[in-house]
């Protein structure tokens, strides 16, 4: 995923990767384990990689979770919260204090956020708000702290 090669595969190639990737916790492990072995260049190229197939996968569950019955959507929220924990709890932890922090290195933050409302809809947003906005007061109601990025 950290490759030229991966940026040129066919999108469904890349979104049928995000979804084993996403959905295996083994798989997730694996990935979380080997990125600090990988260079800066590796890395950036990782992230921008990674950030369309997870903009896609987050799509797909935000479509799924308004498509529910009110009655089911707490307990969709609950697992996706449950296997988010599961993931932070077992992922190793980030060293913030290394110089070649990839952080550090980020394209502007504007720039990321134009490219997501140029390629998304009105309705799309308001799902996507809503969606997040319900995943924080159900962390609240289980007594989870939301965890947010740069603050892990």
């Amino acid at each position: 995923m950290a490759s030229e090669e991966f940026a040129k595969l066919p999108k469904d190639e890349k979104k049928k990767f995000m979804d084993i990737a996403m959905s295996d916790h083994d798989k997730r492990r694996e990935m979380f384990a080997t990125r600090d072995k990988l260079s800066d260049t590796e890395k950036k190229q990782l992230r921008t990689n990674m950030r369309s197939g997870f903009r896609d996968h987050m799509k797909k569950c935000v479509e799924e979770y308004c498509k529910l019955p009110p009655n089911e959507r707490e307990e969709y929220l609950d697992k996706m919260i449950d296997d988010r924990e599961e993931m932070r709890q077992n992922r190793p932890p980030r060293n913030h204090e290394r110089s070649d922090n990839p952080r550090r290195h980020r394209e502007p933050r504007g720039d990321r956020m134009k490219q997501r409302l140029e390629g998304s809809t009105p309705t799309e947003r308001a799902q996507r708000t809503q969606f997040m906005m319900d995943m924080r007061a159900r962390m609240k109601a289980r007594g989870i702290e939301p965890h947010h990025r740069g603050h892990r």
